[in-house]
């Protein structure tokens, strides 16, 4: 396997199908969370600037 190796026994896909289920449990939009596909890329989403308070 060319130096690779299994680190779980788990199947691959286990781990985005619990968190499709707890996120659905907890009663929360399923666009909140994301699974990313191995090596894809995203840009993290903006962050809102704060503006400085008045001292």
């Amino acid at each position: 396997m060319g130096g690779a190796f299994a680190m779980t026994g788990e199947p691959l896909d286990e781990p985005p199908r619990r968190l499709a289920a707890a996120v659905r449990e907890a009663g929360l939009a399923p666009e909140r969370f994301f699974v990313m596909r191995h090596g894809e890329p995203r840009l993290p989403a903006p962050v809102p600037q704060l503006k400085p308070r008045a001292l």
